[in-house]
């Protein structure tokens, strides 16, 4: 059995930071003795909205794992010289050395915030009196399962794909503060802890979640009274954390990419079905457009369709920095239409009359998905619910009366019954999610060969991240 002695230092350095001034070093209005900070609830949320907020810097899902890195991986940009930004990247050319810093940083702050996780569990154990009503499995519900959304990224990420070779050491679960090293894992082990630990998650969280099927205890308007009194919202916002149907459509995600369809479209059809999230259409029932102005619509990123996402206060400053029509990652206008077919339809696609725009002075347009008034990350949203249920349904019409009920809230036509499917499927994976870093996971979870606007054919030197050299150089990792 193989294991990784740097993942046991960061966890380390995790428990020695718990015992100090800097344990979240990530909320700098936050440095107070570990101690204090769990003597109440209100340090316990503090810790959790911290450790939300480590998950949202630019190294991780704040630019590199949505709108940069894993979308310059997916060809979704145009770069052809060595001196544009991640030029590297996009022949993937994971030697380079800021790629493979880059790739490194990556894999150490997601470790590092599982550390945090693993440093918050320890911390919650034996304190359920600490806690009023069921907070405490809040707490215990949404850790877990942050816990398992990072380490199942880092296998997608940095192993061979489930699908492909399960067997083989893939990544280390580390679900514990010890000086023990961790072992690699194979990617079917891995997938079964986190399908553990998801389920106990949401379990936890089945009767008592405003966003979950069975919560009676206020209405939401008393809720949002309630906890505006006595909890400073903690109930709140449940869209901005793992929520009850975030963990179910991320169960969804996972058991797909296990190859597991029956349990996938059940958890996605139980998504769909509870209606809690919906499309943010500006059609009427009869297919009408009413022409909305953006001002009208709350955001860019349809936030009315997020079912979990992660909330960075920067995020505006640093998109418009890194799509700037000078130098920025760019999609050229005759790419642009081939991905949203225009003009082979009458109507154009809500997603690119909304998250594109031309800026003052500029005569391209660029993506502002995250330019303007929301600060929201999309990481599940309400269309890859369908996209799973159509991928894994029993019949060729009713996977496309799937893709037909996503494309309508668009603004396109119903798909035909002789559509290739699996083409379509790829064409709204691109188009649902520029920006959000899944269609790289689409391509990778399905071994495609071919990448459009990529001449190089995808295999596992694409598809799997090098583990930085310094696992390596302990001599306990696999090449």
């Amino acid at each position: 059995m193989k294991y990784i002695s740097y993942i046991t230092m960061v966890v380390l350095l995790s428990a020695l930071f718990s015992s100090c001034e800097s344990w979240l070093d990530i909320m700098p209005k936050s440095r107070v003795r570990a101690e204090e900070l769990f003597e109440t609830e209100s340090g316990f949320r503090e810790a959790l909205f911290g450790i939300y907020t480590s998950a949202s810097q630019r190294t991780l899902y704040g630019e590199n794992l949505t709108m940069s890195f894993l979308d310059v991986l997916a060809q979704n940009y145009v770069i052809n010289h060595n001196e544009d930004a991640f030029y590297y990247e996009s022949i993937y050319d994971y030697n380079e050395q800021n790629v493979e810093n880059r790739i490194a940083s990556i894999w150490a702050g997601m470790y590092n915030v599982i550390a945090n996780c693993n440093s918050l569990l320890n911390a919650l154990d034996g304190k359920e009196k600490l806690f009023k009503d069921h907070n405490y499995s809040f707490f215990l519900a949404e850790t877990k399962a942050l816990r398992a959304f990072l380490h199942f990224d880092l296998l997608r990420l940095y192993a061979p794909s489930a699908n492909v070779i399960g067997d083989q050491p893939a990544i280390p679960f580390v679900d514990q503060l010890t000086n023990v090293p961790f072992p690699q894992l194979s990617a079917n082990e891995v997938l079964e802890r986190i399908i553990s630990e998801l389920l106990v998650a949401r379990g936890l969280l089945a009767d008592i979640d405003p966003i979950g099927p069975r919560y009676t205890e206020y209405s939401e308007e008393e809720v949002a009274i309630e906890d505006v009194v006595y909890d400073k919202g903690f109930l709140l916002h449940r869209k901005n954390r793992l929520n009850y149907y975030a963990i179910t459509g991320l169960l969804a995600r996972v058991y797909l990419y296990k190859g597991d369809k029956n349990a996938a479209a059940k958890m996605a059809v139980e998504v769909i079905d509870s209606q809690k999230f919906n499309f943010q259409t500006v059609y009427d029932d009869d297919g009408e457009n009413n022409n909305l102005d953006i001002s009208e619509i709350r955001d860019q990123i349809f936030y009315e369709e997020i079912i979990f996402g992660l909330y960075n206060d920067k995020l505006g400053e640093m998109s418009r920095w890194l799509f700037a029509t000078d130098g920025g990652l760019f999609i050229p206008p005759e790419r642009l239409k081939m991905y949203f077919e225009i003009p082979s339809y009458g109507t154009i696609d809500e997603r690119y009359r909304y998250q594109f725009e031309i800026p003052n002075s500029a005569t391209v347009e660029v993506l502002a998905k995250y330019g303007n008034r929301d600060r929201t990350i999309p990481l599940i949203r309400l269309a890859e619910m369908y996209y799973i249920a159509a991928e894994c349904a029993d019949s060729n019409e009713e996977a496309l009366d799937m893709l037909n009920t996503v494309r309508k809230s668009r603004g396109y036509e119903d798909l035909s019954a002789s559509t290739d499917f699996n083409a379509e499927l790829q064409k709204e994976y691109r188009k649902e999610f520029i920006g959000e870093g899944q269609l790289f996971y689409f391509f990778k979870r399905r071994n495609a060969t071919v990448i459009p606007y990529s001449s190089i054919t995808g295999s596992d030197k694409v598809y799997v991240l090098p583990i930085p050299s310094i696992e390596k150089e302990f001599g306990n990792i696999n090449d």
